[in-house]
């Protein structure tokens, strides 16, 4: 954890483990409430660490909540990376890039919801937990971006890189909306999709925002 956190590093394995045990309970709670109403007693009763132990690892509470989005986004910026720049593959069909490229958002963002959107409302009023977010949501959007241009320039098929950043404020957009990221139930859309039907609206969606002509003509190509 960085040092700006307000959480002082265990040393020993069996400190680590009940960090780790405060960090479970504290994400469990804000997974189940959707924001940060949470008690330092109640993550000392669900992680069976005392209270004291805790405030002498932790500043309080905020500082625990910083600590659980750092480790969380650090796994999922991780997971992001690795699921996008292996997703296209030069010897693949240029629809079936973009459609494994976004199936991979959506399952990203799919799996990852309880767990994002906490984060998300837990973020009101606490510019340190909003700008960590903003860096890892920047990072996925680079990653996408990239991977998204490679298709694009194997295809043979080159796109401005406004074009393919609009790209992804659409998938992610819309992806996000429809999953309920930091939304409540009642904004949701009325229309719902399962995760592999919004794969295949957004993947039309791509496509008809690049070349149509170029990628048509790679079908026929291969």
């Amino acid at each position: 954890m960085p040092a700006g956190s307000g959480m002082l590093e265990p040393q020993q394995a069996r400190s680590r483990e009940s960090l780790a045990r405060v960090l479970d309970a504290t994400l469990d709670l804000l997974v189940e409430r959707r924001d940060s109403s949470l008690t330092i007693a109640e993550v000392s009763d669900r992680s069976r660490v005392s209270v004291g132990s805790i405030y002498a690892r932790f500043d309080g509470k905020s500082a625990i909540v910083r600590a659980v989005q750092e480790r969380e986004l650090d796994r999922i910026d991780a997971r992001t990376k690795t699921a996008f720049e292996t997703a296209v593959h030069a010897e693949r069909a240029f629809e079936e890039n973009v459609r494994a490229l976004v199936s991979a958002r959506v399952t990203i963002l799919a799996s990852e919801a309880p767990i994002i959107s906490a984060l998300m409302l837990s973020a009101y009023r606490d510019s340190t937990l909003v700008a960590r977010g903003r860096e890892s949501a920047l990072l996925a959007q680079g990653w996408f971006v990239a991977a998204l241009a490679r298709a694009c320039t194997e295809n043979g098929s080159p796109v401005t890189a406004a074009r393919v950043e609009w790209c992804d404020e659409i998938v992610y957009s819309l992806a996000s909306r429809h999953l309920g990221l930091g939304i409540g139930a009642d904004f949701r859309p009325d229309r719902t999709f399962s995760a592999s039907q919004l794969v295949e609206e957004l993947t039309s969606t791509v496509l008809a925002l690049l070349p149509v002509e170029d990628h048509v003509a790679s079908r026929v190509d291969r």
